[in-house]
């Protein structure tokens, strides 16, 4: 095979050398820990982070329409409702919807969802335009398919801001005349959110980072675009470091100390759905079931010194029903499944409640009041977590945490918590346990800093300790 070039050989452009010694330099007084609060600031402006958002509150500043009939108006385009819908009331093939959007807005996707209850109400074929109100151009036309009774997308991946969209229903399926909607949804965003650049690291977006505020904007920006750099690399490789074995601790740490930027990775919510699943265990053939009674619960809650070992707490009662059940012929690991979703069935004494999933979440929920209760005013039930200094001297924002508690040596409960954590983490149950980074961090092998962690425990003392001079590297000479 031969093949011969046309025209001059490209050449390569000439490279920045001032921009590349600004990349190659570390900004003064610059640390991995402000490298891990800005690649957080870029998660949260991130557009997997912003996509749950009401984007028709947020990025639509009104809609209008060709005409609609009594009772079923503009307004119910975007009520959320399942019963309501608009109805146009005009000459057929001159019905639209015009959104306005707000400026700097980009749509990422726009759907239409049907009102299915007439056949000839439902929109056959539709064209979607879009620009200045005075200059629309044709964007995309949509043929909806037949079998089509839900929400169906009608534009997507939009570049730009475009001030003005305009859906125009041309065809009613049967030859109808007029057309029913439900809704519109859209997926959208703001400009600045889907590039990077110098402008988005304005002061007022910085509160929530300590670290990253009173920082040059363009040295953030050179520092952020490093980052994205760095991820997009890891992400090329990252499938060849999974799945790993238990031989290599050494890539497992690595990829601890990386990640705060797993978060930035495309590829970082795989990983940890493989991590999760390789370490699954089959569920119990058969489910406990537990006779919990909640009075007695209730009345040990009002006066836990009567009982230091908490008996009859929920906690206790669905540790010891487990310990004895029939049912359970080999010790529970809870590594179960994401779609294993009830642990146990509850039986609640003299509440009459039959229990197909709601009763077991409700024992949680006893569990972690029980545990770590939310009020500051109350006892706490149960001798594994003590409340914060900060709880007590009301310092510091963390005024809801609580620590391990150093006096209680009940170490197989413990393990129990921290299993039914592992369950809760795996199967997205909720068990609500307020405990501060310093716990979090050192559950997970995490490094600990000290005047930034255990500040979420004791401020007064962090601060205290802060304004202690150095104690002298060696003893002054007898005179």
């Amino acid at each position: 095979m031969y093949s011969m070039r046309l025209g001059e050989k490209p050449r390569p452009p000439e490279q920045d050398e001032a921009a590349v010694r600004k990349f190659r330099s570390v900004p003064p007084s610059w640390s991995y820990e402000h490298d891990m609060e800005l690649g957080r600031f870029l998660y949260d402006h991130s557009e997997r982070s912003l996509q749950s958002r009401d984007c028709i509150k947020e990025h639509i500043y009104s809609v209008e329409v060709s005409s609609q009939a009594e009772g079923y108006k503009a307004c119910h385009l975007t009520d959320n409702q399942a019963e309501t819908f608009w109805e146009s009331n005009g000459p057929v093939g001159e019905h639209w919807v015009r959104l306005n959007m707000k400026k700097g807005a980009i749509v990422k996707k726009l759907w239409l969802t049907l009102a299915v209850q007439i056949h000839s109400y439902i929109p056959r074929k539709v064209a979607v335009y879009g620009g200045t109100p005075n200059n629309l151009q044709h964007l995309r036309t949509v043929l909806i398919n037949e079998n089509s009774f839900q929400d169906v997308c009608i534009l997507r991946d939009m570049k730009t801001h475009l001030p003005v969209l305009e859906i125009r229903i041309l065809e009613c399926r049967d030859q109808g005349c007029d057309v029913r909607l439900r809704g519109i949804k859209i997926k959208s965003f703001w400009e600045w959110e889907l590039n990077l650049n110098a402008d988005m690291f304005q002061p007022e977006r910085l509160v929530r980072y300590p670290l990253l505020e009173g920082m040059d904007a363009d040295v953030l920006y050179r520092r952020a675009v490093l980052i994205q750099r760095f991820v997009q690399l890891l992400d090329s490789v990252l499938w060849y470091l999974i799945p790993i074995s238990e031989e290599s601790i050494g890539t497992f740490n690595v990829l601890r100390s990386m990640k705060p930027f797993l978060l930035l990775s495309e590829q970082g919510s795989a990983l940890i759905t493989q991590c999760l699943q390789s370490s699954e265990s089959s569920p119990p053939a058969s489910m406990p079931k537990l006779y919990i009674n909640r009075q007695l619960a209730r009345a040990h809650r009002a006066h836990p010194q009567l009982d230091p070992s908490g008996k009859n707490t929920v906690f206790t009662q669905v540790y010891e029903s487990l310990a004895h059940s029939e049912k359970i012929k080999e010790p529970l690991d809870y590594r179960w499944p994401r779609n294993y979703i009830q642990w146990w069935e509850c039986d609640f004494t003299m509440e009459g409640i039959v229990d197909n999933g709601g009763g077991f979440r409700d024992s949680l929920s006893d569990i972690s009041e029980e545990l770590c209760p939310s009020s500051g005013d109350v006892p706490v039930p149960l001798p594994f977590f003590v409340r914060t200094p900060n709880q007590g001297n009301n310092s510091s924002d963390a005024r809801d945490m609580y620590v391990p508690n150093p006096s209680c040596k009940d170490f197989a409960k413990y393990k129990w918590i921290g299993q039914l954590m592992g369950a809760a983490l795996r199967s997205k149950e909720i068990l609500a346990l307020s405990l501060p980074g310093l716990v979090w961090k050192q559950l997970a092998g995490e490094e600990v800093i000290w005047s930034k962690d255990f500040a979420a425990v004791d401020a007064e003392l962090v601060s205290a300790a802060g304004a202690v001079p150095c104690a002298p590297t060696a003893a002054p000479a007898l005179p």
